[in-house]
């Protein structure tokens, strides 16, 4: 049977809800931060306006509107210029250091709202790469 352990402190996980071994779970690391530890290892932070690995480059998921230049789904936690925004239905955009690319459904291609310098699609190991500039 795996145990509940509710603790009192702040900061680490000792002093928060951790399941089964009590290396797993989550803690409120400062006022209005929450942090989810796997195996003692802080993995996700949490706070009022974003979701976000602990590793400073890791992803970062915002709690704003996406719009066509302002990602909302960041890959690198530390460019928060460039990733995944939106600002209409069905329409992803492509953004890198604040400008972007949108791909839609109603045409067959790539549309693009302001590109400077060169855009470069390569394919490699089944993935297809794009690179402004």
């Amino acid at each position: 049977l795996a145990t509940l352990h509710i603790n009192g402190t702040l900061g680490a996980l000792t002093g928060g809800l951790s399941f089964g071994d009590g290396d797993t779970g989550f803690y409120e690391d400062s006022d209005d931060q929450l942090r989810v530890a796997v195996n003692n290892i802080e993995s996700w932070q949490i706070k009022e306006s974003e979701i976000q690995s602990s590793e400073n480059s890791g992803i970062m998921l915002l709690k704003e509107g996406a719009n066509s230049t302002f990602p909302t789904l960041i890959p690198s936690g530390g460019d928060s210029n460039t990733g995944v925004g939106g600002d209409n239905s069905d329409q992803l955009s492509l953004i890198a250091g604040g400008k972007g690319l949108t791909v839609n459904n109603i045409s067959s291609g790539i549309q693009t709202n302001t590109t400077e310098g060169n855009v470069t699609i390569t394919s490699s190991g089944g993935s297809v790469i794009i690179k402004l500039g």
